[in-house]
């Protein structure tokens, strides 16, 4: 049913009938003068219309609006702030604004009180203690000839400004420790805050070094990097406070400048998979020589046969090393005295380093563990995909460094690990990518099984 309302206070309402057939429709009347109101329905394509009523309102209590949008919906931390609302008289045509009445506002227990100018607008002044995000408030109590109003909306309170200063050195070696320093300090006065975590990174990217100092009494954090890795040349420092309750957030980037190393180093060949006397020979062409040589009684006796080849080496392939270092090896033969297992073997991977080596390329340490039933032998990456998972950019991999696919592993024994060192170029944009490695392998049967694995590089 329809009810339509003519007069001083003209509107039109919809009610549904209830199960005796009837509707009820109330109203409150905002103007002063008489109202005519008639009901209609249509039923069965039949319209009924009711007789008209007639309403006379007499003047009474005024309705009235408050608002608080002319009001500034946020300050900072115990600094004064003028919070504004504005008050209406709605029982008027056009409807006016209500000059000369109080209006009390309040911001979290923090009261204020205003008087409402020609413009109906009330404003004084609140000091917040209390961060983040709060309720301002403000009432307007009953005065004849006016009804009462309220309203209110969220204030967000933000903590002091602060000003960040890097006092710290802006050139640095590779290789050598970094001291790093920069005070904190209240914008408002320069007043030193304490007690604060002032984090430092050194370069951009995945490759970035970090540490983080407290602020003491005098507002200075320092730490220490030590063994600075970064690509020579000039570079940035970012240091940073990430902000609370009390204080707002600040950092400052400075210019620095990186000297390269002036060691000469070389990378470490991949000998998985080689028996003792390739191994020795590849480590001789890269400068490097054979060290300690761990593997099966058989072996240690002189007595391996040529079947012994290399399981796991120290340093991991592609590590820089200084000319003539000895790399460490393990070989496994088939005279040895514990029997291959056949089976299904398993590979999973996870990475258990990262860092930036003096090319100025990502290395990432990746550990294979044959978690399955049975030795895998033949184990070699063919196939590795790069995803970037936040920023923008391409990472590749650097097959000149790392080797080009596919990679030669060898053998991994059931529930035994070899770590291999991938290198990749990574855009400083680029703060996490994934790597998803796809090989093959063989167990002591012979029989080929295909594995696919991956991880995220944060």
């Amino acid at each position: 049913m329809v009810f339509q309302v003519t007069g001083a206070n003209p509107q039109l309402k919809t009610v549904q009938t209830g199960a005796n057939g009837q509707a009820t429709f109330s109203y409150t009347a905002v103007n002063a003068g008489t109202d005519t109101v008639l009901a209609s329905a249509t039923v069965n394509t039949a319209a009924l219309v009711s007789n008209p009523v007639q309403f006379t309102w007499t003047a009474g209590l005024h309705t009235t609006f408050l608002t608080l949008n002319p009001s500034p919906t946020g300050g900072t931390l115990n600094t004064p702030v003028t919070v504004i609302a504005s008050l209406t008289d709605l029982s008027v045509k056009p409807a006016a604004p209500l000059a000369g009445e109080s209006v009390v506002l309040t911001l979290d227990g923090d009261i204020c009180f205003g008087t409402t100018d020609v413009n109906g607008i009330a404003s004084c002044v609140v000091t917040p203690t209390v961060g983040g995000i709060g309720t301002l408030t403000a009432n307007f109590t009953q005065t004849f000839p006016y009804l009462p109003a309220s309203t209110s909306k969220g204030f967000t309170v933000s903590g002091f400004a602060t000003t960040l200063s890097y006092t710290g050195p802006t050139t640095f070696t590779n290789g050598n420790t970094a001291t790093l320093s920069a005070v904190l300090t209240s914008a408002l006065g320069n007043s030193p805050i304490s007690g604060e975590i002032v984090t430092f990174a050194l370069g951009s990217g995945i490759g970035a070094q970090t540490c983080s100092g407290t602020t003491d009494g005098t507002g200075k954090a320092s730490c220490n990097i030590a063994g600075v890795s970064q690509p020579a040349g000039p570079g940035t420092l970012k240091t940073s406070f990430a902000g609370d309750g009390t204080y707002l957030a600040s950092s400052v980037s400075t210019g620095i400048t990186v000297n390269g190393s002036v060691s000469v180093s070389v990378s470490v060949p991949n000998l998985f998979g080689q028996t003792l006397a390739e191994a020795s020979t590849a480590l001789q062409g890269a400068g490097l020589k054979v060290g300690t040589v761990t593997g099966s009684e058989p072996f240690i006796m002189g007595t391996a046969q040529s079947s012994s080849r290399v399981t796991s080496q120290n340093p991991a392939p592609g590590s820089l090393v200084a000319p003539g270092t000895a790399v460490n090896l393990v070989v496994s033969s088939e005279s040895s005295s514990e029997a291959p297992k056949p089976g299904k073997p398993k590979i999973s991977g996870k990475i258990t380093a990262t860092g930036q080596d003096p090319s100025g390329a990502l290395f990432v340490d990746l550990e294979l563990t044959d978690t399955g039933k049975g030795d895998a032998v033949n184990v070699q990456i063919s196939r590795l995909k790069l995803h970037t998972l936040r920023g923008k950019g391409k990472v590749t991999y650097d097959a000149a460094l790392s080797g080009p696919l596919p990679l030669e592993i060898g053998r991994i024994d059931e529930g035994t690990s070899t770590t291999v060192r991938l290198l990749f170029n990574v855009p400083p944009e680029v703060t996490r990518f994934s790597i998803e490695e796809t090989g093959t392998m063989q167990n002591t049967a012979g029989k080929r099984f295909d594995f696919t694995i991956s991880q995220p590089v944060n």
